[in-house]
């Protein structure tokens, strides 16, 4: 998936290519989107935490989108070696069609590819981070409109211009 903008451009500048990023939550939703639709699909989730996991189930209620409680896994946080028997026991003992991992970044890579190499079919695996908090309430909310931008340093140099500047009965004067 191309969610990271260093990449993208690196694709660019090498392969003269143009490929659009595509963040790991508007995958997430394409996703979910697809899965609720067809209606038959079945998700393991590998989440963070136990507040993760009540919020996914709380969100599914209001969205009508089934998640069981049986196929939530909270995963231990993990080192710099990855093996967990326990999920792959619950994964092959399930066979989901879909493994989502929401556990982080490094971590979740690293699950992905230990499911990958050591179970005995090969489910969809979707590594989506901090994505599905987002969409649960787990994570502060991404506005969906256009964010402003602030370059860095501009705020230094707006407030080292503007430290002159002095507050006479509810208007600012500036000397200059």
């Amino acid at each position: 998936m191309n969610d990271n903008g260093l990449m993208v451009l690196m694709w660019r500048l090498l392969r003269g290519k143009k490929i659009q990023r595509l963040s790991g939550l508007k995958y997430l939703k394409r996703l979910l989107a697809k899965l609720k639709g067809e209606g038959t699909a079945e998700i393991f989730w590998v989440l963070p935490t136990e507040r993760a996991q009540e919020k996914l189930v709380d969100w599914s209620h209001r969205e009508a989108f089934a998640v069981k409680i049986d196929n939530c896994y909270v995963a231990p946080h993990y080192g710099f070696e990855i093996e967990d028997r326990h999920l792959l026991m619950l994964i092959e003992g399930r066979r989901p069609a879909h493994v989502l991992i929401a556990v982080g970044a490094r971590p979740q890579e690293k699950l992905g590819y230990y499911l990958r190499e050591n179970l005995s079919y090969r489910p969809a695996i979707h590594c989506t981070g901090a994505a599905l908090g987002f969409i649960t309430g787990d994570q502060i909310r991404i506005p969906a409109g256009p964010i402003a931008f602030i370059p860095a340093g501009l705020g230094d140099y707006l407030r080292s211009h503007t430290s002159s500047c002095r507050d006479s009965g509810g208007r600012v004067t500036c000397p200059g």
